[in-house]
Parts: C-alpha cells; sequence; structure tokens
C-alpha cells in the first residue's frame, strides 16, 4: 500500500514530470533537425537517425501517457485531500474528528461516518468497540486505525448505512452532530 502524499509533494512531482516531457520534446526536435540536415547525404546515416527519431517518438508517447495518468491521479488525490482536511478536525492534542463521506455506494445511505481518534496516552486507546457501551447512531460499528491517519491514532466510529438511512435524514449536520456526542461519550469514559 502506498503512503498517502502531501498536496505539495504531488504539485512537485507534476513539475518533475513536466520537466521530463519537455527534455523528450528538445532532444525529439534536436534529432528531427539533425535527421533532416542528412537526409540527402548519407542513407545509412539517415536510417539510423530515423531510427533514433522513432525511438525517441515511442518513449515520449509513454512519458506523455505516464504523465496524463499522473495528472489524473494527482487531481484526484488534491479533492480528496482537500476534501478530507475539511472533513478532518483536530479537537486538541488528545481528540480528533473526522466524517468520511458515503461515496460510491450501491445502496441509500447516510451523508458519512463519524470517527473520533484518541492518541496513545489516552485510556481508551486500544479499546474494543463492542466493549464501551457508547450510544450514538446505530451504536458504534469500529475501533481500529485508519490508514490514512497517524498509526499511533485510535478511532471509534460509527456508520449511517444501516437500513432506513438516507442522505435527508443523517445529512451532514447529522453526522457531525453524532460525531460531537461520540466525542463527548468518550471523554466520559476517560475521567
Amino acid at each position: 500500500m502506498r503512503s498517502k502524499l502531501t498536496k505539495t509533494e504531488l504539485l512537485e512531482l507534476l513539475h518533475i514530470y513536466k520537466e521530463e516531457k519537455q527534455e523528450l520534446l528538445d532532444e525529439k526536435n534536436a534529432l528531427v533537425r539533425t535527421v533532416n540536415h542528412w537526409k540527402d547525404r548519407h542513407d545509412e546515416t539517415f536510417l539510423a537517425l530515423k531510427n533514433s527519431v522513432k525511438v525517441v517518438e515511442d518513449f515520449e508517447k509513454k512519458i506523455i501517457s505516464k504523465y496524463k495518468k499522473l495528472e489524473e491521479k494527482t487531481v484526484s488525490d488534491i479533492n480528496l485531500l482537500e476534501s478530507n482536511l475539511l472533513m478532518r478536525f483536530n479537537i486538541n492534542d488528545d481528540y480528533f474528528m473526522k466524517l468520511i463521506p458515503n461515496k460510491d455506494v450501491e445502496y441509500e445511505c447516510g451523508f458519512a461516518n463519524g470517527y473520533v481518534g484518541v492518541t496513545s496516552n489516552h485510556k481508551m486507546h486500544g479499546k474494543d468497540y463492542r466493549k464501551l457501551g457508547i450510544h450514538v447512531h446505530g451504536g458504534l460499528t469500529y475501533s481500529g486505525k485508519l490508514s490514512e491517519e497517524a498509526p499511533s491514532i485510535w478511532w471509534f466510529g460509527f456508520d449511517t448505512r444501516h437500513n432506513g438511512d438516507n442522505p435527508k435524514d443523517e445529512d451532514y449536520t447529522y453526522c457531525v452532530e453524532q460525531t460531537l456526542l461520540l466525542l463527548s461519550e468518550i471523554i466520559k469514559l476517560n475521567k
């Protein structure tokens, strides 16, 4: 599994690929000029140079294809990164909240799943959600680490993918309210 890159790292990668693409275009143009210069003089040299141009053109196609895929992935990752930044809240040094939108789900469900994270020095860190008795929307359905988050944070979560959940009733505001309720319950259990 690859680690997530920051927006800055993704943009730097894009810049590097653009430079590589420009270098290849410059090399191709130089070879084309050389081929045209020698075209009428030496058949053997002309064929070798023509083959070199073909190799560069093939390589250029691969780089352009790779660049386009990288650009699409980068735009997608930046959009995801920006949307996740809007859905994650640092409450303080010990508590975190996160909403993960329900996207690409084949059935009707609520807007998002809510999570509260605690640091490793918190007494709830490492606890199983089934043993906590916390009552939020549909009950807790998760405890553990989230792949896109720091491994030292332990998350508790609920989902809005239950039968009858829908984006009208379990909208953004409702999901935030339930996540805040989860946060208050976890704070109570830490006392």
